[in-house]
C-alpha cells in the first residue's frame, strides 16, 4: 500500500490525532487514581500484618514470585496491580466503568473528524532486482523446472507477432517487463483486450455478450453471434482511446438497444433464445441499481464520490445493515449510524462476502467465489416481501409521501402523476388513476379502522395520517411492480 495522502491532510490528522491522545492520557489517569483506591480498599480486607508483604507479592513479576507470594495471591484474589484494575475496571466498579466508556466515545469522535487516508494498493518490482522464472512442477513454487524469458502466452503468441519483452532494460531500476506487457495489451493489436472488454459492456446492456461466455474466448467457450460486429467494435473503441462512456453512449443510442422487448411469433420461432437481437430482451436492475434507484425516487441519494468503504455490520435481528458495530463490555450493544452515508450510492459498501447487504443479497449480489463473469437474476417471494415489510423500505416511502403531501396538500390526482413520473417517468393513464384511487380509499379505511392506541392518538393529531400511510403502501407496491424493477 502506498499512502498518497496530501501534505495538508496528514497534518491536519496529527493535530487532532495529538488532542486525541490528551483526552486519552486524562482519562487513563482518573482510571489509575480509581484504580489506586480500589486497590487500598481490597488491601485493607487483607490482615495488617501481611498487608505490605501481599502487596509486594501483586507488585512482583509473575516469573519471579516465590511460593509464600503465590500463597498470598491465591489467598486473595481481588487485590491486583492498578494497571489490571484499571483495565478491568467494570470487575470492580461498572458505574464507573460506564463513564470512562462515555468518555472514550467522545475520543472516538474526535479521531472521526480525521481526514481519511488515501491509500493506494499497487504491485511492485523490487528495484535492481532480475527475477527468474521458471516453469513449476505441478504447480509448486518450490520446485522449480526449466527456466523461460518473458513473453507472451503461448496460445496468443500463435495468433499474431508476439511481443518483445525485454529480460532487462539498463535505462531502469526494474526490469522493464511490466511495462513492456502493458503497452503490449493496449497498443490495439491485441488480439483479446479490446475485444474482451467491448463485449463485457454489451453483455452490461442487452443481458447477454456478443461472446456468451465472457470468462472464456477460447475454444471451450461460445462462438461469437455477431463476429463482425465485435471486431467492429473493438476497434472503434481503440480507436477513440478507449473512451468508455463513448462507447456507452454509442450503443445506447443505437436502434437494436431501443427495440422493444415485445415477442412475435415470427421471430420467436426462427431465433427462440433471441441470440440475433431481433427485439430486446427483458432485464431487471442490478442488485445495486435497485437500491440506488429507490434512494434516487425517495429523494435521499447521495451523489459524494470516492472516500472510505461503507462499513455494514448485523443488527439486533441479524439482519445486514449500514453501520458500526457498538461493543460495551465486550458485547454487541446495537449499530452506531453512519448517518449519510447510509445514503451513499451502493458502489461505495463495503464488500464482505460474509455480510451482503440485505436489499443486495436479495437481489441477487454477485457472489465472487472467486470471481462472476455473468450475473444471475432470480424471482423470488422474498423479494416482494422485502418491498412489503423491510423497515428502510417503509422509512423511505413514508417521507416521499410527507413530501408528495407537502408539495400537493390538497389535490390528489398531482401527487399520484409526481410519485407515478418519479417512478415510472409517465403520468398514470386514465384507467391506472381509477385503480390507483381505488386502492389509496381502501388503505386509508383499512388504516383509519386500526386499533392501536398511539396510531389513533397520531390520527386526531394529523388528520392527514391515514391518507399519507395509505400512498407510502401505493409507493412500496409499485416500486415491487415489474415495471419499476425491469428495463423493457
Amino acid at each position: 500500500l502506498i499512502d498518497i495522502t496530501s501534505a495538508r491532510d496528514r497534518k491536519k490528522a496529527e493535530k487532532i490525532e495529538v488532542r486525541a491522545k490528551k483526552m486519552d492520557a486524562v482519562i487513563q489517569a482518573k482510571k489509575n487514581e480509581l484504580a489506586e483506591k480500589i486497590q487500598a480498599a481490597k488491601l485493607s480486607d487483607v490482615p495488617e500484618d501481611i498487608r505490605e508483604e501481599t502487596l509486594k507479592a501483586v507488585l512482583a513479576p509473575a516469573k519471579e514470585q516465590t511460593k509464600r507470594q503465590k500463597e498470598l495471591l491465591e489467598l486473595y484474589p481481588m487485590v491486583k496491580p492498578v494497571s489490571f484494575i484499571a483495565g478491568f475496571l467494570v470487575e470492580y466498579d461498572n458505574a464507573a466503568h460506564r463513564e470512562f466508556e462515555k468518555k472514550k466515545e467522545d475520543v472516538a469522535k474526535v479521531r472521526d473528524t480525521k481526514p481519511p487516508k488515501r491509500l493506494l494498493r499497487v504491485a511492485t518490482e523490487q528495484p535492481n532486482v532480475v527475477p527468474v522464472s521458471a516453469v513449476l512442477f505441478r504447480g509448486n513454487p518450490n520446485s522449480p523446472g526449466h527456466k523461460v524469458e518473458p513473453s507472451e502466452l503461448a496460445v496468443l503468441a500463435q495468433i499474431g507477432q508476439p511481443p518483445s519483452l525485454p529480460v532487462n532494460e539498463p535505462d531502469r531500476t526494474t526490469t522493464g517487463r511490466r511495462i513492456a506487457y502493458a503497452r503490449h495489451l493496449t497498443d490495439g493489436h491485441h488480439p483479446l483486450t479490446g475485444r474482451v472488454f467491448v463485449n463485457r459492456i454489451w453483455q452490461h446492456h442487452f443481458g447477454r455478450g456478443i461472446v456468451e461466455t465472457p470468462g472464456d474466448f477460447g475454444l471451450n467457450g461460445e462462438p461469437p453471434s455477431h463476429p463482425e460486429l465485435l471486431d467492429w467494435l473493438a476497434a472503434d473503441f481503440v480507436e477513440h482511446g478507449w473512451n468508455q462512456k463513448r462507447l456507452h453512449r454509442m450503443i445506447l443510442l443505437s436502434t437494436v438497444y431501443q427495440q422493444s422487448a415485445r415477442r412475435t411469433p415470427e421471430a420467436d420461432a426462427i431465433d427462440p433464445e433471441n441470440k440475433l437481437l431481433a427485439r430486446s430482451n427483458l432485464r431487471r436492475l442490478e442488485a445495486e441499481a435497485v437500491r440506488d434507484f429507490i434512494l434516487a425516487t425517495t429523494e435521499n441519494l447521495h451523489l459524494e464520490y470516492g472516500g472510505p468503504s461503507i462499513p455494514v455490520t448485523t443488527d439486533a435481528e441479524g439482519k445486514v445493515v449500514i453501520g458500526v458495530q457498538k461493543i460495551r463490555d465486550g458485547l454487541a450493544a446495537g449499530v452506531r449510524k453512519q448517518k449519510d452515508a447510509t445514503f451513499r450510492r451502493s458502489a461505495f459498501i463495503e464488500f464482505n462476502r460474509s455480510l451482503p447487504l440485505n436489499i443486495l443479497a436479495t437481489f441477487d449480489l454477485p457472489a465472487m467465489k472467486p470471481n462472476c463473469d455473468r450475473r444471475r437474476y432470480t424471482t423470488v417471494a422474498t423479494q416482494s416481501l422485502w418491498f412489503l415489510n423491510d423497515d428502510q423500505i417503509i422509512d423511505l416511502t413514508g417521507g416521499l409521501s410527507d413530501r408528495l403531501f407537502a408539495s400537493h396538500p390538497i389535490d390528489a390526482t398531482k401527487r399520484l402523476d409526481k410519485l407515478y413520473r418519479k417512478l415510472f417517468a409517465i403520468p398514470p393513464t386514465d384507467e391506472e388513476y381509477r385503480f390507483l384511487f381505488d386502492f389509496l380509499a381502501r388503505q386509508e379505511e383499512l388504516f383509519r379502522a386500526d386499533s392501536n392506541s398511539e396510531w389513533q392518538k397520531k390520527i386526531k393529531d394529523q388528520p392527514d395520517a391515514p391518507k399519507k400511510r395509505a400512498l407510502a403502501s401505493l409507493a412500496q407496491v409499485l416500486m415491487a411492480s415489474n415495471r419499476f424493477l425491469y428495463i423493457d
